[in-house]
């Protein structure tokens, strides 16, 4: 099964760059496919598989070893799991700046990982300036739209690639169960002891059941009976790995708004289904609120750019907007509804357009209406535009932001 990926685009940009071009993101989301559609546009190109043991060995020896054994490989490098050896970004390095002496040794290497803390200290070490990282997600519902039934669908199973290459309930199930177990024994066994895995497992679960509501680690420390430092040091490990996305509260200058609870989103809605053993249809759930909440959330996630942030506001009467997308500094309140009616607006997003004048506009997406019948309208509050998008139309979304 094909598949219309957005960062191809990018990535194919890449190819005539000299630069080194690092794609991170968690197992199974396509890094590897990416890869290998990249290669089928290019001559001289030479490909390594560092999870095929083979193909590892032959990178036994020293520096200068694996500096000829790239160099001189071809004018295109593909290194898959690129994090398998030690000192790599020496290598890497050596290798870009020889090609910038001399442009005909050039050689253009693009890497991958599951970027395991391993990773992150190697692109520490010694390629500042001479790297582009560029992060690979599960794929979003339009990347999928030809391809699979309905939005439902991908709301229970997700958007990692491999899992729409079975039929049954049960296969893409089970596969997206392997990917847990595999995720757990290769990449979080070899970097915590084995008897803390306990303990992380029922964290994933718990963050897994309680994705998108805001958790103080303090209380959840307490309530899972784990010291809080190594609370902290399991989330920061799941984040590392891109397997979890941390949602900060937003603050900008009013008293009563909570500063220190995080939200917190698993990375694909078929791993969160898979963790917390449901893959019933969205409409028959008791967390479809949370489940539409995600949506949106990784929506925002692949539409953001550099000079982007996302958060959530919260005060402590009890005022709440589920994220604030923040372009230049300047806010925009989002507001994600299972339903609503044309001219309804959310009491949370009245208080924030209250408390934040300057907001751009507001935004209301939601899953049905009686009255709204196209699937997009507009209403006013105190001079600020309030759009209305149904799930259906989020695409629009991206516009919308840019446009006020």
């Amino acid at each position: 099964m094909e598949f219309s990926r957005e960062k191809y685009k990018k990535l194919k940009a890449e190819l005539e760059h000299p630069h080194i071009t690092i794609l991170l993101g968690a197992r199974q989301v396509g890094k590897s496919y990416l890869m290998s559609k990249l290669r089928k546009q290019v001559t001289g190109e030479v490909f390594f598989d560092l999870e095929d043991p083979a193909t590892l060995k032959s990178f036994h020896g020293d520096e200068e070893h694996i500096f000829n054994l790239l160099s001189q490989s071809g004018k295109y490098i593909f290194i898959d799991e690129f994090h398998y050896l030690e000192n790599i970004s020496k290598v890497f390095k050596a290798i870009y700046d020889q090609g910038k002496r001399n442009p005909k040794q050039a050689v253009k290497i693009f890497a991958s990982g599951s970027s395991s803390t391993e990773i992150h200290k190697h692109l520490k070490e010694s390629l500042a300036g001479r790297k582009r990282e560029i992060i690979i997600r599960p794929m979003i519902f339009s990347e999928y739209k030809s391809q699979i039934d309905s939005l439902d669908e991908y709301l229970v199973y997700g958007g990692m690639p491999g899992v729409y290459h079975f039929e049954s309930r049960h296969d893409r199930s089970d596969y997206l169960n392997e990917i847990i177990k595999t995720y757990i024994q290769k990449d979080i066994k070899s970097l915590i002891k084995e008897q803390r895995l306990s303990a992380f497992n029922k964290l994933l679960y718990v963050l897994a059941e309680n994705q998108g509501q805001a958790i103080s680690l303090n209380s959840l420390s307490k309530d899972l009976s784990i010291k809080y430092h190594e609370l902290q040091d399991f989330v920061d490990l799941l984040e590392q790995t891109f397997v979890l996305y941390p949602l900060a509260p937003y603050s900008g200058n009013l008293s009563n708004e909570l500063k220190k609870t995080h939200k917190y989103y698993l990375y694909d809605h078929g791993i969160r289904n898979s963790l917390v053993k449901d893959f019933s249809a969205v409409a028959r759930r008791k967390d479809q609120g949370h489940i539409w909440e995600s949506y949106v959330y990784h929506y925002l996630l692949s539409i953001q750019e550099a000079n982007n942030e996302i958060r959530y506001w919260r005060t402590s009467s009890g005022n709440e907007v589920d994220f604030i997308w923040l372009e230049d500094r300047v806010p925009t309140p989002l507001e994600v509804k299972t339903k609503i009616e044309e001219d309804e607006i959310p009491s949370g997003l009245k208080s924030f357009l209250e408390g934040y004048p300057k907001s751009k506009c507001a935004v209301v997406v939601f899953n049905k209406s009686r009255t709204i019948k196209d699937g997009y309208a507009q209403s006013d509050y105190k001079g600020h535009r309030i759009h209305y998008i149904q799930v259906e139309q989020i695409d629009r979304l991206e516009d919308i932001l840019q446009e006020d």
